[in-house]
């Protein structure tokens, strides 16, 4: 067997970790990490200055999380492409870097789900009855296959796999 193989095994398999990471932890506004900012919604919510102050707080903290998780993805994946540029690794190291990775990307889905919940607590039921009503308002001028299934009307979001703000 060749030398070149396992390098570019190991080069292609670094690249598609590294596309799976542009693609999923490098997005950097609200958008892209649950919805858009509700804090955009502020004068349609009514929502009060210590409301706002919360939601901002929680958006600081959560911002934080992420730069560390980020940071902890990216030596994941360099240690994952150090094994392959080594020679050829064991499955088990590669299957250990493989969770390693996965470990860390689960790890920022939950804190960006908890950032929703938290944003969520800080509005009175009224106020989410109003972010139900505005998202779906949003839905419905973008066109229901443009964003892919309609939001689920029992869900009070307006979403079958929770919020999205």
């Amino acid at each position: 067997m060749s030398r070149k193989l396992p390098i570019t095994i190991g080069i292609t398999i670094t690249l598609l970790v590294a596309g799976v990471q542009l693609t999923s932890a490098g997005r950097g506004d609200d958008r892209h990490q649950g919805g858009p900012d509700i804090a955009r919604f502020a004068d349609e919510l009514n929502l009060t200055n210590d409301q706002l102050q919360k939601i901002e707080d929680i958006k600081a903290d959560t911002h934080r999380k992420l730069i560390d998780g980020k940071a902890e993805l990216e030596k994941a994946e360099m240690d994952m492409r150090d094994l392959w540029e080594k020679g050829i690794p064991t499955e088990k190291q590669v299957n250990a870097q493989i969770d390693r990775i996965s470990t860390i990307k689960i790890g920022m889905e939950k804190i960006k789900a908890s950032k929703r919940i938290e944003m969520l607590k800080t509005l009175t039921d009224s106020q989410l009855a109003d972010l139900h009503k505005l998202k779906m308002k949003m839905h419905m001028r973008r066109g229901p296959m443009r964003g892919g299934k309609p939001p689920d009307m029992d869900c009070p979001m307006g979403h079958s796999m929770g919020p999205s703000f």
